[in-house]
């Protein structure tokens, strides 16, 4: 299962510092397995959401580029983009968080199913608080105020 993409992406944003110059790199994927449709389904919704993060960073790097040090402003037009993604995170992470009760309601080993359903509520919100983890990255990496 290559859902895995997005959780790589959202390990590299919340890893790396908030607004890095260098998108994050691309995961690492191996041999493509025969897919379900439903597989395939969560795969393009990842892709989507893989480009749509991507423009989401440029647009950070640009506010703060933009606001020429001016950390009040900056915060601001990094909250204000922050904002407007957040559907996107929240979308995605329901999406998710679909496919995956759907696989482990057709998982017949009852080991792997509960292993799944554990996971699902932690998956949800990995990808839910990704633009609060973003936001605290670029409040950390900002100066105090003197």
């Amino acid at each position: 299962m290559r859902i895995l993409a997005p959780l790589a992406l959202a390990a590299a944003f919340v890893a790396a510092p908030a607004l890095a110059q260098t998108p994050p790199p691309s995961p690492v994927q191996a041999a493509p397995a025969p897919q379900s449709p439903e597989e395939a389904a969560i795969e393009a919704e990842a892709e989507a959401f893989q480009a749509r993060m991507e423009t989401m960073q440029a647009e950070l790097v640009a506010a703060v580029e933009a606001a020429n040090g001016d950390q009040a402003k900056a915060t601001a037009d990094v909250d204000a983009i922050l904002v407007r993604y957040q559907p996107e995170f929240d979308a995605f992470a329901a999406k998710l968080e679909a496919f995956v009760q759907g696989e482990a309601d057709k998982e017949t080993d009852p080991a792997r199913k509960a292993e799944m359903l554990a996971a699902l509520p932690e998956l949800g919100n990995a990808i839910r608080t990704i633009p609060a983890q973003i936001r605290a990255g670029f409040l950390s990496e900002q100066p105090a105020a003197q």
